[in-house]
């Protein structure tokens, strides 16, 4: 978390983006390695059919859902019928979703989850403050960083480390406190307070704000992330008999990516689509780097970075907006793990 954002950005400044893709193979290939060289667990075998129904329908759900949260805004306008499409795949498939989980022996997503309430409560945190603001933060504070207060892509990455070291050490240190079920919706109401408090701040940037300024809001955005880091998924392991904790786990994982997907698709449509309607015509705002920026006439070049501060201040409003629903979830839940 610390050293990826540094070296994508140097990468992506002096190899081009495609490098950071080709630099994960080595990566995953020794994961593998070590996974398969020292992971020796007991095999407890299973009978029953692997549920390849419920996994094809939950694809195209998911894949419905990403397409329209993508396209919208971006390549297409919210009510075409290209974004129409794929929400009304995501419906079908969610609909025969239930239906096939219903029957399964061995359910990919069994809905016995979403019936207990610490269960599905941490799957909206997960969804909203840890999927959708997290991401979010993560993708755009570096496009403010370079397109409004000049840094380069190196410079931006590095400069994401007041938001991930505190996330860091929070989250090893909640870890520590966070070990009897009293204290799991604390820590979850106060990060995601946290997390509101720093998107909004975050939503009140413009050209004048200071880098120190705005290193102190990702800071307070970092201790709300750290909090958060892993509650929500410890509390979900907590709650669910011994049999489903793998079901729970990766429905918690999963639901947490996917809301990172859709989050970031939509809120990056809506950053896009604000600064669009801010720029002047004859720039193209999809195209705009320091570099570019930099060699606009000045009339302009201060049009331009006004406008990706406005797309950030949208897409942080919605950030807290989101936030305040994940607060809404915390302190809902029960006051012990289970429910």
């Amino acid at each position: 978390m610390i050293v990826g954002p540094w070296v994508g950005g140097i990468i992506t400044e002096h190899l081009g983006w495609r490098w950071i893709f080709l630099l994960n193979v080595p990566l995953v290939l020794g994961s593998i390695a070590g996974v398969l060289a020292f992971v020796h667990l007991a095999v407890r075998p299973r009978g029953g059919r692997v549920d390849v129904a419920g996994l094809v329908a939950v694809v195209f759900a998911s894949s419905g859902l990403v397409l329209a949260a993508t396209w919208g805004g971006h390549r297409y306008g919210w009510g075409s019928w290209q974004v129409a499409s794929a929400l009304l795949v995501a419906a079908v498939a969610i609909g025969v979703l239930v239906l096939v989980e219903r029957r399964a022996a061995h359910p990919v997503l069994p809905l016995d989850l979403f019936r207990t309430r610490s269960v599905a409560l941490s799957f909206v945190v997960l969804a909203l403050a840890m999927g959708a603001v997290m991401t979010s933060a993560i993708n755009y504070l570096p496009v403010f960083l370079q397109l409004v207060q000049g840094r380069s892509a190196s410079s931006s990455g590095l400069l994401l480390l007041p938001l991930l070291l505190p996330a860091i050490v929070v989250a090893v240190l909640a870890g520590r406190w966070t070990t009897t079920p009293a204290r799991f919706r604390p820590a979850m109401v106060l990060g995601t307070s946290l997390l509101i408090v720093a998107s909004g701040l975050l939503a009140t940037m413009t050209v004048d704000t200071s880098g120190w300024l705005t290193a102190s809001y990702m800071v307070l955005a970092g201790l709300g992330v750290g909090l958060l880091f892993q509650t929500p998924m410890v509390l979900v392991q907590n709650s669910v008999p011994g049999g489903e904790l793998g079901a729970a786990t990766g429905a918690a994982g999963f639901t947490r990516m996917i809301g990172a997907a859709v989050g970031a698709g939509a809120l990056g449509a809506l950053f896009s689509s604000t600064v669009a309607a801010a720029m002047p015509g004859a720039v193209d705002a999809a195209s705009l780097t320091p570099e570019s920026v930099a060699a606009l006439p000045a009339t302009v070049q201060a049009t331009a970075r006004a406008a990706v501060a406005s797309g950030s201040s949208a897409l942080f409003w919605v950030a807290t907006a989101l936030a305040a629903i994940a607060l809404v979830a915390a302190l809902a839940l029960p006051r012990q793990a289970r429910s």
